[in-house]
């Protein structure tokens, strides 16, 4: 099992994972943005070894809006839990 923890501000990459995951925000908020698979080379990765972790600006909205990408997005909030 891994976990990650982060402090107020904490930005992670647009990434993929390999795994089944289990997300839960105790406090605070965080922004989260999903693409379909089928959109995935359309997605540039940092690089071969960082083949999961995206160069895209998760953050960035027109980068979103010119990619040619179809996403979601959300702000979840403390006491949230879930399971992909």
């Amino acid at each position: 099992m891994n976990a990650w923890i982060g402090p107020v501000g904490t930005v992670s990459s647009m990434h993929t994972d390999n795994k089944f995951n289990l997300f839960s925000q105790i406090r605070g908020k965080k922004y989260l943005v999903f693409a379909d698979q089928k959109f995935s080379s359309l997605i540039p990765p940092v690089n071969k070894v960082m083949f999961n972790s995206s160069k895209l600006e998760v953050e960035d909205q027109e980068v979103w809006e010119n990619s040619g990408i179809d996403f979601e997005d959300c702000v979840v909030e403390g006491k949230f839990l879930w399971y992909n």
